[in-house]
């Protein structure tokens, strides 16, 4: 996904922890959403969108308690 930015990236910040060898390149951050905006932002973005992922879920499958988790 990163290859396909346009333009392209500069940096790949990530929070807290090193992705491993077959990560595209990228620099781990140690409590990045307090330090950077950007991890900041994209951590809203990440719980926003989770949320309502467990909401549709949850719409489709309520026995399981997707809700619960939100």
């Amino acid at each position: 996904m990163l290859s396909e930015l346009s333009p392209p990236a500069e940096v790949c910040l990530v929070d807290g922890f090193r992705l491993g060898p077959l990560a595209p390149e990228h620099r781990a951050v140690v409590d990045g959403d307090e330090k950077s905006a950007a991890i900041a932002a994209a951590s809203i973005v990440a719980k926003v969108t989770r949320d309502r992922m467990m909401r549709r879920m949850d719409a489709l499958y309520p026995a399981y308690g997707f809700r619960s988790h939100v």
